[in-house]
């Protein structure tokens, strides 16, 4: 959804998901707090799949927290859809 708002506002292609969500910030399509819980949640996704390191039970109970996150920038995007 990020890579297609980004697309869609002319911001350019972005490399990586993390510069997906760098993006729709430094647009003011999302907020900096949200950009930051993204790119974090983006960061541990990438760790997981490709087994970078071991993470322990705090950054596991870190995601979980933010998966709140990932609510607020589907809403987002329904609001910028609906407008």
């Amino acid at each position: 959804m990020g890579e297609e708002l980004i697309l869609a506002y002319g911001l350019g292609i972005p490399k990586t998901y993390r510069a997906i969500f760098k993006e729709l910030g430094k647009a003011g399509i999302i907020d900096k707090n949200l950009q930051t819980v993204l790119e974090s949640l983006v960061f541990y996704r990438n760790a997981i799949a490709h087994e970078y390191y071991d993470i322990d039970g705090e950054e596991i109970f870190e995601v979980i927290n933010s998966l709140d996150a990932v609510r607020r920038f589907v809403k987002r995007v329904k609001e910028i859809l609906q407008s």
